[in-house]
């Protein structure tokens, strides 16, 4: 697989303009399973990878925001070590918590930039503290790591479960899509979520289009927690409506002028 790897990550590169681990101008991607049937929540997932100590300097400089920069890298290790190394999401927690503490903090979106490299920082010491090893910079490294962790999702306790569930069999397996990183948590006009061509509740087509979704903060002020991390946190902006009528929202303006030919063409 090394090689269709290699040579898909070129492709995709030459498509953004970016090069995967390039220090001035790297490629992030998002490493997701794509099973047959879907299976939401169950399989692992891990975004913003191939960032490290060098390539998220070039991100803040590309995007003009030292905050997003590291915010989005403390994502990355936080995520990657969760999933790929085995350390428990509930330690960075722990370590964050009491950073807050110390320095008067309520909201996650107090912090500046520089408090988020100083958590970068003990992150890492954290890691290799914990697992004998420095957090992999690598982004190659990284990578396989990820995509070994996708696939071997496919057998987690979660995803056992939903295929009894559901009546899905284990022999179908998953695929891994590694995918140009998309980010939402950049300022007041990006979001992520889910967007829905069918009323999600009911099925029925044709109705108007609704979106799960949470808007990023203000370019400047605080980001919500809206990408990069697996859990719904207090502070992010939440939104379930339906997107006709609701065009002043940040982070959905313009979504229904796409949402509504692609409605009409799938099933």
């Amino acid at each position: 697989m090394k090689a269709q790897v290699e040579k898909a990550l070129d492709h995709v590169g030459k498509l953004t303009g970016k090069g995967f681990g390039d220090p001035k101008n790297p490629l992030l991607v998002s490493v997701r399973s794509g099973g047959r049937a879907s299976m939401p929540g169950m399989m692992d997932t891990v975004l913003n990878l191939g960032l490290n100590d060098k390539t998220v300097e070039a991100l803040a400089e590309m995007s003009g925001d030292r905050r997003f920069a590291y915010d989005s890298y403390r994502r990355f290790i936080t995520m990657y070590s969760d999933v790929v190394l085995g350390f428990e999401h509930s330690h960075f927690e722990d370590i964050l918590d009491t950073f807050k503490d110390s320095q008067g903090y309520t909201l996650d979106t107090d912090l500046t930039s520089e408090d988020w490299a100083d958590l970068v920082g003990r992150y890492k010491d954290a890691v290799a503290r914990e697992t004998g090893h420095d957090f992999p910079q690598d982004p190659h490294a990284q990578l396989w790591g990820a995509i070994g962790a996708v696939f071997s999702s496919w057998m987690n306790a979660r995803a056992v479960t939903y295929r009894r569930l559901h009546d899905i069999p284990e022999s179908w397996g998953t695929a891994v899509n590694v995918q140009a990183m998309v980010f939402g948590n950049m300022g007041e006009t990006s979001a992520t979520g889910v967007a829905f061509t069918r009323n999600p509740s009911t099925a029925r087509a044709g109705c108007t289009a609704n979106s799960d979704q949470r808007a990023g903060r203000r370019r400047g002020g605080g980001h919500s927690h809206a990408a990069g991390h697996h859990r719904i946190r207090a502070q992010g902006i939440r939104l379930r409506q339906g997107i006709d009528g609701n065009r002043d929202a940040r982070g959905v303006q313009g979504a229904d002028a796409i949402l509504h030919p692609a409605r009409k063409a799938l099933p």
